[in-house]
């Protein structure tokens, strides 16, 4: 085997491990997002906290938890502030969290879910980069788009059983 033949060998090897790597990064970027949105929705739209104070001649209010209800009671929406960060989540009128916005100490992230309450789209911005994940009405990430801080852009597309069917590089 020549030498150029043992580089052509390494830098094909190379460029697969790349693309595991990115794959591996991808998948756990999702995991994270769906798992801080589950935390997310799992809390309790009840118990407003309540406390008033002045300050400067304004009047501030100081609270855990705010939540807005409907005309009819209804929990519609919810400021919380996690042990991670603040979230917001809105919600339909039976009660599903259809958009949820959070600042955690990974970083940001806005999820969005359908009717059912499956996550339909993720974007997030972590040390690694931002990155964009796309879910079909199982909940399975079918696309994936990141810039990843030092593999650069990656997109990767699968099928119904997660197996990757296209991605570049």
């Amino acid at each position: 085997m020549t030498i150029e033949e043992r580089l052509e060998t390494v830098e094909r090897e190379l460029a697969q491990a790349k693309r595991g790597n990115r794959r591996l990064v991808l998948t756990g970027a999702g995991l994270l997002l769906g798992l801080f949105a589950l935390l997310v929705v799992g809390r309790s739209m009840t118990g407003v906290a309540q406390g008033q104070e002045k300050a400067a001649g304004k009047k501030v209010v100081w609270a855990n938890e705010f939540v807005l209800v409907d005309d009819q009671g209804r929990a519609r929406g919810a400021l919380h502030v996690l042990m991670d960060g603040p979230a917001l989540s809105l919600s339909d009128e039976k009660g599903i969290a259809r958009v949820i916005l959070a600042a955690p100490k990974t970083g940001p992230t806005l999820n969005l879910s359908d009717e059912k309450g499956m996550f339909r789209a993720g974007l997030s911005i972590t040390e690694l980069g931002p990155g964009l994940s796309l879910y079909d009405e199982k909940g399975k990430d079918r696309a994936s788009l990141v810039v990843h801080n030092y593999y650069g852009p990656g997109l990767v597309l699968s099928d119904k059983n997660r197996k990757v069917i296209w991605q570049a590089p």
